[in-house]
C-alpha cells in the first residue's frame, strides 16, 4: 500500500512540473503605418485589386527568389534586408527555387494615388497568404521539397489605372 501511495505521489508531482514558455513574437515593422511612397495621397474609397494581379505579382516574387534580382524586389525599408540577402547567399543551396503552390486569401492594407506625367499611379499594399514550396537538390538525400504557408506584404503599382 505504501509503495502504491509513493508511486501515485511521484506521478502527480511529475505531471505538474511542466515547463511554461512565454511567446516572444518576431519583431517586425507595422505595415499599416509604413508610408507607401513619397508624394502619395490616400484614396477616399479603396479600389479592389483583382486576384489575377496579386497572383502574377506573387509569381514574379517566386521567380526572383534566391537570385540577385531578389534584392531589387525587396523594399528599401524591408527589415534587415542586407542580413536576409547575406543569409540567402551563404545558406541557401544554389539551385534552390521557390514555387507558389497556391495563393490564399489576401486583403488590402492601404492604398494611395501618386501623380505621374504618364497618368496617375494606384499604389496598393496588400497582405497575401500563400502556400509555397522550396525545391532543391541535396547531394546526399536527392531532390528535396519543403512546404510552408506564409504571409507576404506586397506593394502593387498599377499605371494608368485612374483617369
Amino acid at each position: 500500500m505504501l509503495a502504491f501511495l509513493l508511486i501515485l505521489v511521484f506521478t502527480v508531482i511529475k505531471t505538474h512540473a511542466q515547463e511554461c514558455r512565454r511567446i516572444q513574437p518576431i519583431k517586425s515593422p507595422d505595415a499599416v503605418e509604413a508610408p507607401l511612397a513619397e508624394g502619395v495621397r490616400a484614396v477616399k474609397e479603396q479600389i479592389p485589386v483583382d486576384r489575377q494581379t496579386v497572383e502574377k505579382t506573387m509569381q514574379k516574387i517566386a521567380e526572383s527568389w534566391n537570385t540577385p534580382e531578389m534584392s531589387k524586389k525587396l523594399a528599401n525599408s524591408f527589415y534587415e534586408k542586407d542580413r536576409l540577402m547575406d543569409s540567402m547567399n551563404g545558406n541557401a543551396p544554389v539551385d534552390a527555387r521557390l514555387r507558389i503552390l497556391s495563393v490564399g486569401s489576401y486583403r488590402l492594407i492601404n492604398q494611395g494615388i501618386k501623380s505621374d506625367p504618364g497618368g496617375d499611379l494606384l499604389i496598393s499594399r496588400i497582405s497575401v497568404i500563400a502556400k509555397t514550396q522550396i525545391e532543391y537538390n541535396n547531394p546526399t538525400n536527392g531532390f528535396q521539397r519543403r512546404q510552408g504557408e506564409q504571409e507576404y506584404i506586397i506593394k502593387i503599382t498599377q499605371k494608368g489605372f485612374l483617369k
